[in-house]
């Protein structure tokens, strides 16, 4: 019988937990990386740092408030970022989200001194999302990439060059483009918003691809894998990935900020992600 109640207390602390408190944590996780030039060519010179932060599926909806929105917006600005990234999946359902006003009003208050960029999520399309969205971000001050590429010159002389992709599931990905626009000497960063795109570029010299959609299955238990998690997010689920070709590049999935479907996290803390890149 003093079993069994231990058990239904444990779960029920488990519910509370993935319910309520997990949901309202943050965390900022930090990367350190180096411009990919050849050691050759970095000998003796001095950069300063470059650096970027990312943020991901806030999905604004029934489970993520504006007041977490704000939250990640002030924890953002603390960064003081050259760059802000957002990898799509704005609001849950954007016809639906009726406090369009005071999200651009919060997000407009991301540093105006950093260049901004966006791409589209699967969650930014339907019911005229996509109109929405794109002037939503716009009016925020964000570049959206629709297979695109943006360049960036710092003080210094190096060159980051942005492949923005539109969604894999609602939009139509294009990659040919890249072909005659990548330079094998620049800081080459694919944003794809669905992980497993990434598997049609693996032989281009990228340097970084930040991606999200996944939010890392939501309720994923300690030491195993997601539960489950979305289509184009089968491959890479969370994290880092480390591929295996002539430029090294590094994968990234962050795991996001809201929540979808279902008010529960468990073991995905919410996150923004900083890359200093030196």
């Amino acid at each position: 019988m003093k079993k069994g109640l231990i058990v239904v207390l444990l779960l029920l602390m488990l519910f509370l937990y993935a319910s309520f408190v997990e949901p309202n944590l943050l965390i900022t996780e930090n990367k350190a990386l180096v411009y990919g030039l050849d050691p050759v060519a970095l000998k003796n010179q001095s950069f300063s740092a470059l650096k970027i932060v990312q943020f991901t599926d806030t999905q604004l909806g029934p489970f993520y408030s504006l007041e977490q929105f704000g939250k990640a917006v002030e924890r953002i600005n603390a960064e003081k970022p050259d760059i802000i990234i957002f990898t799509g999946d704005l609001f849950d359902v954007p016809r639906a989200y009726e406090s369009k006003d005071e999200a651009l009003e919060i997000l407009r208050k991301l540093d105006n001194g950093a260049l901004k960029i966006a791409i589209f999520g699967n969650h930014d399309f339907g019911g005229g999302g996509k109109a929405i969205y794109e002037d939503f971000m716009a009016e925020a001050g964000f570049v959206v990439l629709i297979n695109e590429k943006l360049s960036y010159k710092t003080a210094d002389g190096r060159i980051f060059d942005f492949f923005g992709i539109d969604d894999g599931m609602l939009g139509k990905p294009q990659f040919d483009f890249i072909e005659n626009q990548i330079e094998a000497l620049h800081y080459n960063v694919l944003i794809i918003h669905e992980p497993d795109l990434y598997e049609y570029e693996k032989d281009k010299p990228f340097d970084l691809i930040l991606s999200g959609h996944s939010h890392g299955g939501q309720l994923r238990l300690p030491f195993m894998a997601p539960i489950i998690t979305p289509p184009l997010a089968k491959i890479y689920t969370n994290g880092y990935y480390e591929i295996d070709n002539a430029r090294n590049s590094l994968l990234y999935v962050n795991t996001g900020l809201g929540n979808t479907k279902m008010r529960y996290r468990f073991g995905n803390i919410p996150k923004i992600t900083v890359f200093t890149i030196e």
